[in-house]
């Protein structure tokens, strides 16, 4: 059994400040209030009758024949006229995959999809226009195109490693999948572990315990997971973004910091403007996402196994098949560092059983209902080596880190 590294005494004393705390009637107020465990940041998400995220299921769901993910490629980039001879190399690769619709397309096109597509959305028209930055819009397409139309996205800056068509059908997921009798017609989205640090003070360094990939992502067409991701970005920028003072602040207790309304003012000079889009519409709004609607879907087919069972899977009466969220994790056994805060116990709540504790340090791919999640060597190159071959190579140009573009 592996013991809790030695703390200071100055973590010590935090630790019990922080205890006596909690047992005043003030802290206890305080914990009441976060609903959420520790990590699991939420914005409100509205699945009524009439939502945004109704229609949008209502208006992209796909034909009954329709299944799997279709074989359309998308990129894009700013222009397509003196385009970088790396990203040259990239778009050849990726246009060459056999059998797949290939689709570039530059600003201009970009915009005319979005008003095209989503012109019964006014809600997403006009959050389009109102971003303030063009990198939003670039995040805000990725998810929009994999909602009215599925297939597969990747960032400009990527190139496959493999051919597409092997994704789902060798390796370990191939294994996986045929063990489970799950077909690639089962499988509605395929997405990648961008990163996940065992380390202490991953806080400093991640915006979450876990976050997702989204420069590479494949879907099927008005899958909950993007329409979520969706609604949530224009809710976000209709309801808590002030164009006068430039400056997106989200609803209480966000991220978990209980009575406090994280802001990011998204000016050029701003310090925190670059965390603004990760928290906006980047990696983190993302996986914040994923947790959403995935426990949502668990609570909805798996209502009356909340509590969880001791057995590797479950399977509804629809043959969906998962991991059992519930099972017990042995975080203490498997992490190296013990961040305080963190949820080591793996303990759950009732109605958000599915958290980081589920995938952290995870090598090989799963598979929850109809969404399969790769370990992170499979679209972070940095982490593939002989041994653990990934599917993508991303060579992390991030243009948009380092210009002033509005």
């Amino acid at each position: 059994m592996k013991y809790f590294r030695p703390r200071s005494s100055l973590v010590l004393a935090t630790v019990l400040i922080f205890l006596i705390w909690i047992l005043s009637p003030h802290g206890r107020s305080k914990l009441e209030y976060a609903s959420q465990p520790v990590n699991r940041p939420t914005v409100p998400a509205d699945w009524s009758k009439g939502s945004l995220r109704d229609r949008l299921l209502a208006h992209f769901k796909p034909e009954a024949s329709q299944t799997g993910i279709p074989r359309e490629i998308w990129q894009s980039w700013k222009s397509k006229e003196n385009l970088d001879v790396r990203f040259q190399e990239n778009v050849k690769r990726w246009s060459s995959q056999s059998k797949f619709n290939y689709h570039f397309l530059d600003d201009e096109e970009i915009n005319e999809f979005v008003r095209t597509n989503f012109k019964s959305f006014p809600e997403i028209l006009q959050a389009w226009d109102i971003f303030p930055r063009k990198i939003l819009r670039a995040d805000y397409f990725r998810y929009l195109v994999l909602v009215a139309k599925g297939g597969y996205y990747s960032d400009i800056d990527t190139s496959p490693s493999s051919d597409l068509d092997d994704w789902l059908t060798q390796g370990h997921i191939g294994a996986l999948m045929a063990a489970n009798d799950v077909s690639k017609a089962d499988v509605g989205v395929i997405i990648g572990i961008e990163e996940d640090m065992d380390l202490g003070t991953w806080r400093g360094l991640l915006n979450r315990r876990i976050n997702l990939c989204q420069w590479t992502l494949a879907s099927r067409p008005g899958h909950p997971l993007f329409v979520d991701i969706v609604a949530k970005i224009a809710d976000l920028t209709l309801n808590y973004y002030d164009p006068v003072t430039n400056v997106l602040t989200f609803p209480m207790g966000y991220k978990n910091l209980f009575n406090m309304q994280p802001s990011y003012n998204m000016s050029k000079d701003s310090a925190n403007w670059y965390e603004g889009i990760i928290e906006w519409t980047g990696p983190a709004a993302f996986t914040d996402s994923f947790f959403q609607t995935i426990n949502r879907w668990y609570t909805e087919n798996f209502s009356d196994r909340l509590e969880g069972f001791e057995q590797d899977s479950l399977c509804n009466s629809n043959n969906a098949c998962i991991l059992d969220p519930n099972k017990s994790l042995d975080l203490v056994s498997k992490l190296q560092n013990y961040p305080l805060g963190d949820n080591l116990l793996g303990i759950k709540l009732p109605k958000s059983p599915i958290g980081w504790e589920n995938f952290t340090t995870i090598e090989y791919p799963v598979i929850y209902g109809e969404v399969a999640l790769l370990p992170k060597h499979y679209f972070n190159s940095l982490y593939a080596t002989e041994d653990k071959k990934g599917y993508i190579h991303h060579a992390f140009t991030g243009t948009w880190k380092w210009t002033q573009d509005p």
